[in-house]
């Protein structure tokens, strides 16, 4: 009770209440705005809040009553007896059902408004009871603001995985309504009663209403959202309650205990327990033992749950029951609450080699938006001279030998997913004027070997196009297919380490993965593969990663992709690419390039927990040593074979599948690699004693996405990589895993104009590699006719 009394004063409630009443003297001059230069005088629809008119209760209040759902012409000239079966097929048959939680305590000092240390325990506890509750859910949205999407990842955390999830500006804070009366403490501007009013008015229209026609199951929402938006919502929704005798709501004891049997709308408000309240109102209006049932003429039932702690931050559990023209016969049971987890992936129609995805599969940690930072693709002066002495002297990472952590059970620490950081950047793509490379090296040592000298070159230069050298690139990809020679087909890597998935040829995106997670001559990087095709300058990402592999060897590991042969490469522009930009000298350079790819390891494993490869398992895997066994060089992926199954894999999102099938989503007619099932996932983890799959091979809307009960964990490190509008384009991803096995995705967000200048770099790029090809092909005619002619003159 203490609670709602202070939440009274700024919410408006007296005022909303009283529009029930058809008497005007319940239009008093505390319903005003207090602003002492009008003398608390102002006009209902001043500031756009005319939403909560002055007139009788509308059984029509969300605009679905059957009648209005029927076209108002077919309705008149139907017989009396088929208006009645129309409207009878348009009444609800079902309930739905809204859960309001109000995040946790939060830094209040703070610009970004993270939780504090209490805010996030309250919100585990609540989470844990919730998780408990038995109900099933259909869709979770959440607001926006870090607070409200930090307290939904803690809480769900403990909550299935496989659930919708939306976040939704339209119920982010704001103030909705004057408080009446005007306190002190809290004096928004005029104006934004107009516009966050109206938002927060669209956002109770939006989700306050019965349930459609055609939906035959129960349903329960949940949102995420903040104190002034709920209570907005529930004193709205005592609007919309049809009131009995027309009596006027003047004070909070009146809803908190009572419960008017009979009309439209229940509304009620428990701080002890997550359960509806009981109905205790009899038909004269006196308190009454009841059983607890829910009588067939209600359609809103509100539970209003609270956790305050000292006065400050809540995790608050508000509970909204819309029971919508249901008729039910009457039932002792009793429901609790739970909730979903994160955020959703939009669907996709939109194919490419690098398949989009598109399922919900998103993790529930808390969302920490920084997209005020924009991370750069140009290396900061005094970084790049770290970096070049670091090259000089050949100090890389050292390689750590992997060790299981223990939990404070003892048994072993899993890898855990702890925040997911978002970050903005320019719209810069890689540069296309070359400019001149520094040959000479002044402050280099002597006897300085081609891949350093190379790698300091590459730097220096930038992101932007570079001119090789045939026969220096050519003599660089042999020095690290040397070095992959020496290594295993899995190799094995200690944490700290970040972990990236598909480039596609994207430079620029590759230098900002570097700028922001550390460069490998101190941050051990792993590329799970697709390093070429589609991006137009897969030669400079190669020649970068394969400098760095022979200079920082245990810093920077590479995992094959499916991209990474040639019936493939040369399909989507890499082979392509390279007989562009060397001509006649293409061929030995392609070559080169072609080795490399055949002795690139086929899987990493990061901490002797996680597993790292580019498209996903295989029935043929049965233990690590299988991976270990795969003979290299492979030219060509058999279809069938492990080698090919772990490069061409995919996750099956089908309902009810089980175990491994042939992959037709990829090859129609004979299918290639695997799809494989979360059963399958499970029991590879098992058999192979790992806790993780981490891969690429697809693109996520958000960047990453998860699979199989967050045992398979998607990353596409290409922002702008598919889309043409803002919420088509997809973000680029990475994964930092420390030491302590937790892990954090951090994501680039690009603009539109960011893949508008991709899609016209591409076009650009497809028009030279045509132009060349004819070029190519008009010579060689040329070359065929002189030969002819010559034989015609002997």
């Amino acid at each position: 009770m203490y609670l709602l009394k202070r939440l009274v004063p700024v919410t408006g409630v007296v005022a909303a209440a009283h529009c029930y009443s058809d008497d005007s003297s319940s239009k008093r001059k505390t319903d005003a705005w207090s602003d002492p230069a009008r003398n608390g005088e102002r006009s209902d629809t001043e500031f756009g809040m005319d939403m909560f008119p002055r007139k009788k209760w509308d059984s029509n209040w969300d605009q679905r009553d059957p009648k209005w759902l029927i076209d108002s012409k077919v309705l008149k000239s139907a017989s009396e007896e088929k208006q009645k079966e129309m409207i009878a097929e348009h009444k609800p048959t079902a309930t739905r059902n809204i859960i309001l939680i109000r995040h946790g305590q939060y830094k209040m000092d703070s610009k970004d408004k993270f939780l504090t240390e209490l805010g996030r325990e309250q919100a585990a506890l609540l989470g844990e009871r919730l998780a408990n509750s038995g109900i099933k859910f259909t869709t979770l949205y959440m607001s926006t603001m870090n607070r409200a999407t930090e307290t939904a990842g803690i809480i769900l955390e403990k909550l299935p995985s496989d659930l919708p999830r939306k976040s939704d500006a339209l119920i982010e804070e704001g103030p909705p309504y004057p408080p009446e009366p005007a306190v002190p403490h809290w004096v928004p501007a005029k104006n934004e009663f107009f516009s966050e009013g109206l938002r927060i008015e669209a956002a109770f229209r939006k989700y306050f209403h019965r349930a459609p026609p055609q939906q035959k199951e129960d349903s329960t929402e949940v949102l995420v959202c903040h104190a002034n938006v709920i209570r907005y919502f529930v004193c709205r929704s005592l609007k919309v309650r049809k009131p009995r005798n027309n009596e006027a709501i003047s004070n909070t004891s009146y809803y908190l205990n009572r419960v008017v049997r009979k009309s439209s709308l229940l509304l009620g408000m428990d701080f002890t327990n997550s359960r509806p309240v009981r109905d205790t109102t009899g038909e004269d209006g006196t308190v009454a033992p009841t059983d607890g049932t829910l009588t067939s003429g209600m359609i809103v039932a509100i539970l209003l749950g609270c956790l305050f702690l000292c006065g400050v931050g809540v995790v608050a559990l508000y509970t909204i029951y819309l029971i919508c023209n249901k008729s039910k016969p009457p039932t002792s049971q009793k429901k609790e609450i739970a909730v979903e987890e994160g955020l959703p992936d939009p669907p996709s129609k939109q194919t490419s080699v690098s398949k989009p995805l598109s399922a919900n599969n998103t993790v529930p940690a808390p969302h920490e938006d920084l997209r005020h930072l924009k991370v750069q693709n140009q290396i900061d002066p005094k970084k790049l001279s770290r970096i070049i002495k670091a090259v000089y002297e050949r100090r890389t990472v050292p390689s750590t030998e992997t060790s299981i952590l223990k939990d404070t059970t003892g048994g072993r620490r899993k890898p855990e997913i702890v925040k997911v950081i978002t970050y903005a950047t320019d719209d810069q793509i890689t540069y296309v004027d070359p400019k001149t490379i520094d040959d000479h090296l002044t402050d280099a040592p002597p006897e300085l070997d081609l891949a350093s000298r190379l790698l300091v070159q590459i730097l220096r230069h930038g992101p932007r196009s570079f001119t090789f050298r045939c026969e220096d690139l050519c003599q660089l990809l042999q020095m690290a297919t040397d070095v992959f020679k020496a290594e295993s087909s899995l190799v094995e890597v200690a944490v700290p380490c970040v972990m990236y998935g598909d480039i596609h040829g994207q430079y620029s995106d590759l230098f900002r993965w570097f700028n922001f997670n550390g460069w490998p001559y101190k941050t051990r990087s792993v590329f799970l593969g697709d390093f070429v095709d589609r991006g137009s300058h897969g030669v400079e990402v190669l020649a970068l990663m394969a400098a760095l592999k022979v200079v920082f060897p245990t810093g920077v590991y590479m995992v094959r992709g499916n991209h990474e042969e040639e019936m493939l490469n040369k399909t989507y522009s890499f082979y392509d690419e390279v007989m562009t930009r060397f001509g006649e000298s293409g061929a030995p350079v392609y070559q080169a390039f072609k080795e490399l790819f055949a002795w690139m390891p086929m899987a990493a494993l990061v901490n002797k927990q996680i597993l790292g490869v580019h498209g996903g398992i295989s029935p043929k895997l049965r233990t690590l040593d299988d991976i270990i066994a795969i003979e290299r060089p492979v030219d060509v992926f058999t279809v069938g074979s492990l080698a090919c199954d772990l490069v061409w894999s995919d996750p099956n999102n089908a309902k009810n599948a089980k175990g491994f099938r042939a992959n037709l989503d990829r090859e129609p007619v004979n299918g290639i690699g695997q799809l494989f099932a979360p059963d399958a996932v499970q029991k590879t983890c098992a058999k192979l004693d790992i806790d993780l799959i981490v891969r690429g091979h697809q693109s996520p809307i958000n960047g990453y996405s998860t699979f199989a009960d967050k045992k398979v964990l998607t990353i596409f490190s290409a922002p702008g990589y598919r889309g043409t509008e803002a919420d088509s384009v997809n973000m680029g991803a990475s994964l930092v895993v420390d030491a302590n096995m937790e892990m954090t995705i951090k994501r680039i967000q690009v603009s539109a104009n960011f893949r508008k200048k991709r899609i016209e770099d591409e076009k650009l790029y497809q028009s030279s590699i045509r132009k060349n090809k004819s070029t190519s092909q008009a010579s060689d005619t040329s070359r065929t006719l002189s030969v002819e002619s010559q034989r015609s003159a002997r």
